[in-house]
């Protein structure tokens, strides 16, 4: 009690460390990270392989056996979900709970020379394989853009230049482009035209094959300098593919436009869609890195958004639909249980317990700071949490100290009696409910990874509001 002691008989040492607690928080507020969610490491990855013409059988016997086989041998795997479908293999890796998220990395690493090791033993025209296990982005802003009477061609390469100007802005790691639809050059041939002209979608199909490749056409030396010889017939427009020279089996030749109907179209059906007040759109989809602050980074997000859309052509409208934005509900839910602590304990006992709130939380804010733990869901659903267990200490010792003046003792000896009676009782207390939430930072799973900043900031709050 000779801690309590002195912070009485010092009163200008006390004030002095709350006010540097007060500054603490705020600039701890002001300069760590805010996100949506917690980061975290998704212990999945996805292997895809195409089989074109392939059917779902021979694509399971050929190309999934093959793959499951290679990648069944990695220690840390938990189990496989294969989803053959015509044309694609589909392998879902699930690996263990207990692996650690530093570990993840150099997993699918080994994952990727397992699924390399085993490319040369698939079927001609299968593959390459593709490994996908980049899915923890957390995307906390994104906008739509859609444009009056421009197409799907215009609006993403319109979308592409917002990106490029988008990865420039402080803090955004990663800006995403959703609703892209694949383009397609449909050539149509009627059965009477093949018919009469002896014409088959082979021949068509060789055509293309034999003039659209891309060769190494050499060099020829001259002297002491090489010149490279780039051979031409590339298609670069729709009048290249109309020009292109169709020879039958029998030997004849056609111009491909006087037998066939060529255009651009999209892929049907459309892998995905995105639709803003009906009208077609791209999806613009931003995320923070991992230390950033999501807040600002909104913020600095619309204003060259802003400045972009003064800039774009006419037709074109970008719409938010969904900007990042919080730490309201912390500020209702302060006011609210100072509130009630008004209403039912007095003006004066409920500020000095509210008060007491108040600094646990900024002091919890400096701690969070210097642990590197940003403001988002999940820590600010622990002090959220936290809010009742938080001014428990505070009612237990000024009732304390009530009662001992009712009972005549001056209000220092009454303070110091109600700390040393209810200290260590109250300290229990503050650590069974910290131990209460232990479990879910040790867990192995993605929970214990999602959810450990919630467990830390519970307990170092309820330890302050100790203190």
């Amino acid at each position: 009690m000779k801690l309590v002691k002195y912070f009485l008989q010092k009163k200008s040492v006390t004030l002095l460390l709350l006010v540097l607690i007060l500054a603490g928080g705020l600039f701890s507020y002001i300069k760590m990270g805010k996100l949506e969610d917690a980061p975290f490491t998704i212990k999945q990855a996805l292997v895809l392989t195409p089989y074109p013409g392939a059917s779902p059988s021979e694509v399971q016997s050929q190309v999934t056996d093959i793959l499951e086989e290679s990648i069944q041998s990695l220690s840390e795997l938990y189990y496989l979900k294969t989803e053959n479908r015509a044309g694609l293999s589909k392998i879902t890796v699930y690996v263990k709970k207990e692996t650690r998220a530093d570990e993840m990395q150099q997993l699918w690493d080994k994952l990727r020379r397992k699924v390399n090791d085993v490319q040369s033993k698939l079927p001609d025209g299968a593959g390459p394989s593709v490994v996908n296990d980049d899915f923890g982005d957390v995307l906390g802003v994104f906008y739509g853009l859609t444009g009056n009477g421009h197409t799907y061609r215009e609006l993403e390469d319109e979308a592409k230049i917002i990106k490029n100007e988008l990865l420039k802005v402080k803090d955004v790691a990663k800006v995403e482009i959703y609703g892209v639809q694949t383009p397609t050059i449909d050539v149509s041939v009627s059965p009477s035209v093949m018919a009469q002209s002896g014409i088959t979608t082979s021949d068509i199909v060789r055509a293309f094959e034999a003039q659209n490749k891309v060769v190494d056409a050499g060099g020829i030396d001259a002297g002491q300098n090489r010149l490279r010889i780039e051979s031409t017939g590339n298609f670069y427009s729709l009048d290249d593919i109309r020009n292109l020279t169709i020879v039958s089996r029998s030997g004849e030749h056609f111009r491909l436009a006087d037998i066939a109907q060529i255009e651009e179209s999209y892929q049907t059906p459309a892998s995905n869609l995105m639709r803003i007040n009906d009208q077609p759109a791209i999806g613009i989809a931003i995320s923070t890195v991992p230390t950033g602050n999501v807040v600002d980074m909104a913020k600095a997000v619309k204003d060259r958004i802003d400045k972009l859309s003064q800039s774009m052509p006419e037709g074109y409208e970008l719409t938010s639909i969904y900007e990042q934005g919080f730490i309201l509900n912390l500020i209702i839910s302060v006011l609210t249980v100072i509130a009630i602590l008004l209403f039912f304990i007095g003006f004066k006992n409920g500020t000095l317990i509210g008060s007491g709130l108040i600094f646990s939380i900024f002091a919890t804010l400096i701690v969070m700071m210097a642990c590197g733990i940003a403001l988002q869901r999940m820590s600010l659903a622990a002090i959220i949490i936290a809010m009742g267990m938080l001014v428990d200490n505070a009612i237990v010792v000024s009732d304390s100290a009530l009662i001992n003046m009712e009972r005549g003792m001056r209000k220092r000896v009454a303070i110091m009696r109600a700390c040393s009676a209810t200290a260590l009782p109250l300290l229990a207390a503050t650590v069974i409910a910290i131990l209460t939430f232990l479990p879910i930072y040790y867990s192995p799973h993605i929970t214990g990874e999602l959810l450990s900043s919630l467990v830390v900031v519970i307990g170092v709050s309820l330890m302050f509001s100790w203190v």
